[in-house]
């Protein structure tokens, strides 16, 4: 006997009614199953049917109104009236309201209310398609579905993992498919498999940084912590500004007892965050190890520092501006990094002598313009040349003190690296990737042969677009400022 408290059984009922013909017996079951629970879907979307079938139009379409008002609240709950239709072997209703729903999303005007495409409308659609056989309508919409938003999509139905896994045997190089199967899947705590399908989604797409996410916290709950960790650090590598990963990533380390890891991703954190004070704070109160790479903790010092120094450009405030440039280039000893013999930093020299000299404090920074000048950029035991905006600097630091001839030959030789030829004649280790362009460009215009100069620059910046010194030296060329802000703000 029919449990009158199941609602789907009762709804079901009424379907199978409608089917056999009794549609003034379905229209009574359905209506009491509406009357009982209006927000049930699949019963809003049988009762349209009965009442479309039984000729009532009004009433039909006073349902479809309904039920479609009630549906825009909650797009995926379209999904479940379309899963409970295919469930009962009635593809062509699962069709039909799966094709309405994505009508009705395209149609939305481009003001207004927000307009997006729900992804995973598509991928039951296409899959719907894919078992009638039309081969070519599935590749669409499936198409459709790893294009669609992905934001707030969190796929948990089993029927779900069919649909997703059709999705990838017609296409396997989709990764928001994986990614989306990854979810379902985690969802069924079914978390083998999960990772198995995350991890599909980043080498698919790397630059989904959710998914890489997803994986590190499901390698994390099955032990596979160091893995987990190196996921998490390219997630924030990829999304600096989000700061659950910044969370997690210190849970995690605090847990695998990894203390100066930890203090590393904290500091890089806090500068991510333009919280420059407090990451130089913590760099100071604790002790490192030496370290390889841009996560080291001398690389995070003179970042915060750096970070420091512009702010207090910004603020005219001068002398603590220059004292931040100074204390950039220093070698804490709780780094456990030792000053190279010879490495000048005639950038953060410049820079510090700059705002010495704004701050009206010449003698100071006379003191830094000739230590710019004098110090040499590699050491002699070094062949190779340690290609760097510091060479540049180095150029301005020596025009500053009046030494013109070697700054016209510095600005000469790097000019040089702008002609393929004359760079190959002149340089043993000749700079590769966009710091040729850079330097340049920048030695062109201090020359002043602007026209070359732009078209180094402009060739810098396609190929590094963050290049500040390349940035600031083409804006001075198309007449915007008039100061070389250099990478930290430099002036």
């Amino acid at each position: 006997m029919l449990d009158p408290r199941d609602l789907k059984a009762r709804s079901m009922l009424a379907l199978a009614e409608r089917l056999g013909g009794r549609l003034e017996v379905a229209q009574q079951h359905i209506d009491a199953v509406v009357q009982e629970m209006p927000i049930d879907y699949f019963a809003r979307h049988e009762q349209y049917e009965i009442h479309k079938a039984l000729g009532h139009d009004r009433k039909a379409q006073e349902s479809w109104t309904e039920l479609w008002l009630l549906l825009a609240r909650e797009p995926d709950s379209i999904l479940e009236v379309a899963f409970d239709y295919a469930a009962a072997g009635r593809r062509g209703e699962s069709r039909g309201i799966l094709e309405e729903a994505i009508r009705r999303a395209q149609a939305l005007p481009a003001t207004g209310a927000a307009k997006r495409d729900f992804p995973m409308l598509h991928y039951t659609l296409g899959f719907l398609y894919d078992q009638d056989g039309d081969r070519d309508r599935a590749r669409s919409e499936y198409s459709m579905g790893a294009k669609g938003d992905p934001a707030f999509v969190f796929p948990h139905r089993i029927e779900e993992i069919a649909v997703l896994r059709g999705a990838l045997a017609a296409n396997p190089q989709d990764g928001r498919a994986a990614y989306y199967l990854g979810n379902v899947l985690a969802s069924k705590n079914r978390d083998e498999e999960a990772l198995a399908a995350w991890r599909d989604a980043i080498r698919l797409d790397p630059g989904n940084t959710i998914a890489r996410r997803n994986l590190g916290r499901a390698l994390w709950v099955t032990g596979k912590k160091e893995e987990a960790a190196s996921q998490y650090q390219q997630a924030i590598a990829d999304a600096p500004e989000d700061y659950r990963l910044y969370v997690e990533i210190g849970n995690l380390l605090a847990e695998m007892g990894a203390q100066e890891r930890r203090m590393k991703v904290l500091a890089a954190s806090y500068i991510d965050t333009k919280r420059f004070a407090d990451a130089s704070t913590l760099l100071a109160n604790n002790t490192f190890n030496s370290g390889e790479g841009e996560d080291a903790a001398l690389s995070l010092y003179r970042k915060a520092h750096l970070g420091l120094a512009r702010k207090y450009q910004l603020a005219a405030e001068h002398l603590k501006a220059a004292a931040e440039f100074v204390e950039a280039t220093e070698y804490p000893r709780n780094f456990g990094v030792g000053r190279p013999a010879m490495q000048s930093q005639a950038r953060e020299y410049v820079a510090a002598a700059r705002e010495y000299d704004f701050g009206g404090r010449s003698d100071e920074a006379r003191r830094w313009w000739q230590r710019a000048a004098t110090e040499e950029l590699n050491p002699p035991t070094q062949p190779e040349e340690p290609w760097s905006e510091h060479y540049f600097y180095k150029a301005v630091a020596l025009e500053h003190m009046g030494r013109r001839a070697e700054a016209r030959a510095l600005y000469n030789r790097l000019a040089r690296l702008n002609d393929e030829q004359q760079m190959l004649d002149a340089e043993p280790w000749p700079p590769v990737g966009a710091i040729r362009f850079v330097l340049a460009g920048a030695a062109l215009k201090a020359l002043g042969r602007p026209t070359e100069a732009r078209v180094a620059l402009e060739r810098a910046l396609k190929m590094d677009p963050e290049s500040e010194l390349a940035r600031s030296q083409l804006a001075e060329l198309n007449g915007g400022s008039r100061i070389a802000t250099g990478p930290a703000g430099v002036r």
